[in-house]
């Protein structure tokens, strides 16, 4: 598995979400040929392939339940005691298979899907507890966690509700969320199992909190896209921030020392083999071009 796809629409991030559970019919065209007095008649028709519809199963709470339309799959997540199970159901609700989420931090505290920001075609569901992260392929019926969120400088918990998973996004095969009072964090789930993304680099903000910068690989020819995820508390968003309209040949950065400054420069040679630089500014997370040499 790999997650090109995801970055094939990278320019969207931000902008607009997909929509879940759209009934949108494929169509195919058939062309038929009939022989009347020597002149060929072509017919056109329109063979329509509707997707299944969105069963209406057993009433779970708000976010923990995702519809996968175009394999007719309902996973939703089931409180238990002392923990969360996931239920696979079919169109006519029965449960296919159910997994167990083992070692829910806090049994009290409500757990909950994330969500499917660009598509569905990992096929994979992630789920959230309070300071842990679960994430389920569907079609492999693999399940893996408990996974904990990773950063690159120390952070400063400033009380109970410090760690506490506030967001949780799924771009096809990275997993980036927010953790209260500590920050951006992103998995990659393109391997045989998860791992945690390091951020390229980090500055800690004049009032304790961390701007993080993730380079994220696009494709096998170099190519990556930059993010900049920033959540703002006051609205309750979260936001990835992607820095380009699409993924470039950036290089990881080489100066250690640039990994936790204010201000942080990126490089990419363009088609010609002129190197282009821009310089990120970590307090403000704003980004700008230098002129060309």
């Amino acid at each position: 598995m790999r997650p090109y796809l995801f970055f094939a629409a990278i320019c969207v991030w931000g902008l607009a979400g997909c929509a879940d559970g759209a009934q949108v019919p494929n169509t195919a065209a058939e062309v038929t040929a009939d022989s009347t007095e020597g002149i060929q008649i072509a017919r056109r028709r329109e063979v329509v392939e509707v997707a299944p519809s969105r069963p209406k199963c057993d009433e779970v709470p708000f976010q923990t339940e995702l519809w996968f339309q175009d394999v007719g799959l309902l996973v939703q997540l089931v409180p238990v005691e002392g923990g969360a199970r996931l239920d696979v159901r079919d169109t006519a609700c029965r449960v296919v298979r159910s997994r167990m989420l083992q070692g829910v931090r806090a049994p009290d505290y409500p757990c909950y899907l994330a969500d499917v920001s660009y598509n569905q075609t990992s096929k994979l569901v992630a789920v959230r507890d309070f300071d842990l992260v679960w994430v389920y392929d569907v079609m492999a019926d693999r399940l893996f966690g408990p996974l904990e969120p990773r950063f690159r400088l120390p952070r400063q918990w400033a009380d109970a509700g410090s760690g506490r998973i506030l967001r949780l996004e799924l771009w096809e095969y990275y997993l980036t969320g927010w953790a209260q009072d500590l920050g951006a964090f992103v998995f990659d789930m393109s391997q045989e199992a998860p791992r945690a993304v390091p951020a390229e680099a980090e500055y800690r903000l004049p009032n304790e909190m961390v701007r993080s910068l993730f380079l994220l690989p696009a494709d096998e020819a170099g190519n990556r896209q930059a993010i900049l995820p920033w959540y703002d508390y006051e609205g309750a968003a979260f936001r990835v921030n992607p820095l380009f309209e699409r993924p470039l040949p950036i290089e990881p950065l080489t100066d250690e020392a640039m990994r936790t400054a204010r201000f942080v420069r990126l490089s990419a040679k363009d088609a010609r083999g002129q190197t282009r630089t821009w310089t990120v500014d970590m307090l403000t997370g704003l980004l700008q071009e230098a002129p060309p040499r």
